[in-house]
C-alpha cells in the first residue's frame, strides 16, 4: 500500500488536532468536559445512520443484511455508550462520589481486585447477553482503595 504525500500530510494534521484537543481537554473543568461529551453523543446520534450507511457501502453489504447490526454495535452504540459512561464518571466526581460506585468488585488471582464493567446496565444485558468484562487492578489494591482513587487523574 502506497501513501501519497497529501494523505500523509492530512493524517499528520488530524493527529495534531487530536494532540491540541487533548491539551484543551486537560484545562477544562468537569462540567465543561461533560458538556463536550453530551455534544458528542448528540452529534453521533444525529449522524449514526450515515455512519452505518457508509460502513455498509464500504463493506458492500446488502441493505437487508443482518451484519448491519454488528455495525451499529461496534460503531455508534459503542461510542455513545462509552461517552455516556464517561459523563457518568464526571458527574460522580463532581458530586464527590467515586466513578466506580455501583460496580461489582471481587477477588481475583494474585491478590488483585476485579471490577465487573460489563454488563453494567440493562442495555448491556439486553444487547450483549452472555458477555462479561472485568478490569483487574494491580496486585494488593483493595476495593476501598480503588473507590477512593478512581478518577483522581481526571
Amino acid at each position: 500500500m502506497t501513501t501519497t504525500s497529501s494523505s500523509a500530510t492530512y493524517i499528520d494534521e488530524l493527529v495534531q488536532q487530536l494532540a491540541d484537543g487533548e491539551k484543551i481537554w486537560g484545562t477544562l473543568g468537569l462540567d465543561d468536559r461533560a458538556d463536550l461529551l453530551a455534544a458528542l453523543v448528540e452529534a453521533v446520534s444525529d449522524h449514526a445512520q450515515e455512519w452505518i450507511d457508509r460502513a455498509r457501502e464500504i463493506k458492500q453489504l446488502p441493505a437487508d443484511s443482518p451484519l448491519i447490526g454488528e455495525e451499529w454495535l461496534s460503531g455508534p452504540y459503542a461510542l455513545i455508550a462509552g461517552a455516556q459512561t464517561l459523563r457518568q464518571s464526571l458527574a460522580a466526581l463532581a458530586a464527590g462520589r467515586s466513578p466506580v460506585d455501583g460496580y461489582r468488585m471481587t477477588a481475583a488471582p494474585g491478590g488483585r481486585t476485579a471490577i465487573r464493567v460489563l454488563p453494567h446496565n440493562i442495555f448491556d444485558r439486553l444487547l450483549l447477553g452472555g458477555f462479561t468484562a472485568d478490569v483487574w487492578c494491580r496486585s494488593g489494591e483493595s476495593a476501598d482503595s480503588i473507590r477512593r482513587r478512581a478518577g483522581l487523574g481526571h
